[in-house]
């Protein structure tokens, strides 16, 4: 998509309120005490806030608020938020992964060709978009894995009435790939047990399937990668 006239590459990403734009995407911003959500519940103050007009190929074009950062966010300059999202008609995604905004019938963009990276703080990833998988690699404090993780837990009581939406969604994960059966010969001896449990968003009426990683968090470097805006 186009931001302010230039080719942007973007993230569509539905866990935000609000568009978050790099510094260089915005001509025109004022600097605001605004601050964002980290993945591990700390805040982060952006630079500010800004407007900026963007267009896609098949002619929608919105005029969006935004957030200012000064570093890129997962490696994408502009991420598109719900507000953008809203602004440019909705949008779906087939089961080719092409995004289609509104109620256009051609795919206005897609999964990126290539190979591309992220390096954070406490970890690195690559996404080849070709297989649509992710790899990722911890970065361990003092540069030490933990060894074996104490946990022997492997899911938290589920409440009775949210078991079977529970459920549902860890079969998806299973059909998605996220959750792949071990195998000792493929994947070497256990180290650690990563706890499962069910976060229910009352207000959504879902019912979410969440890794417990507190255990492992805790032999990390401090994570500085920001998600979503909370004021």
């Amino acid at each position: 998509m186009w931001v302010n006239g230039v080719l942007t590459m973007a993230l569509v990403d539905t866990g935000s309120s609000r568009c978050i734009a790099h510094v260089l995407c915005c001509s025109s911003w004022k600097q605001e005490v605004v601050s964002i959500l980290t993945v591990s519940g700390k805040e982060h103050f952006c630079k500010g806030t800004g407007i900026v007009r963007l267009h896609l190929s098949n002619g929608a074009s919105a005029d969006v608020d935004v957030l200012v950062v000064d570093s890129t966010l997962l490696g994408f300059p502009f991420i598109l938020g719900m507000n953008g999202i809203v602004a440019l008609g909705g949008a779906t995604v087939n089961v080719e992964r092409l995004v289609r905004f509104g109620k256009e019938d051609t795919a206005v963009c897609a999964a990126a060709a290539t190979v591309f990276g992220v390096d954070e703080q406490d970890f690195s990833a690559t996404y080849d978009a070709t297989t649509n998988l992710w790899t990722a690699m911890w970065k361990w404090s003092q540069g030490v894995e933990p060894g074996v993780l104490q946990n022997q837990i492997e899911e938290y009581s589920v409440p009775h009435e949210a078991r079977l939406v529970y459920e549902k969604e860890l079969e998806k994960w299973i059909t998605d790939g996220w959750l792949v059966s071990y195998e000792k010969d493929v994947h070497g001896p256990v180290k650690g047990l990563i706890p499962l449990m069910a976060v229910i968003q009352r207000s959504k009426g879902k019912v979410r399937p969440v890794l417990d990683f507190r255990e492992l968090n805790r032999t990390l470097s401090r994570p500085t990668l920001m998600c979503v805006q909370t004021s």
